[in-house]
């Protein structure tokens, strides 16, 4: 089928086809051309987005930064905060034991069971 429109094709086409392509590759310079020229003017705000880029992600590293050292410190004090009441619990039932609360407490309760 190739070989048929080879064969078919005369000059006079072959001669559009040329000049149609001739003005397409002229368009696309043309078009080439505008491309670098608008990337010339805008080549200072390019830059100056680029920079704003750049800052804004090392402000994202710093803040995921501060993020995860908030939630060791927050980790570490709830620790800590455990640990106190653990201790001040340990210390009242201390208390009571040597000032013999603890026992009359218990006493009282075991009288109210006998009660009921």
């Amino acid at each position: 089928m190739c070989r048929d429109i080879k064969s078919n094709i005369n000059n006079d086409v072959r001669k559009v086809f040329q000049r149609t392509g001739e003005s397409l590759n002229d368009e696309l310079a043309k078009i080439r051309a505008h491309e670098k020229r608008i990337n010339t003017q805008n080549e200072k705000q390019i830059l100056k987005l680029n920079e704003l880029t750049l800052g804004k992600k090392q402000l994202a590293v710093e803040l995921r930064q501060i993020i995860d050292t908030v939630k060791t410190l927050d980790h570490s004090q709830k620790q800590t905060t455990n640990e106190l009441n653990r201790v001040t619990n340990a210390y009242d039932e201390k208390m009571k034991d040597i000032t013999g609360s603890g026992q009359l407490q218990r006493q009282k309760q075991a009288l109210i069971k006998m009660k009921v």
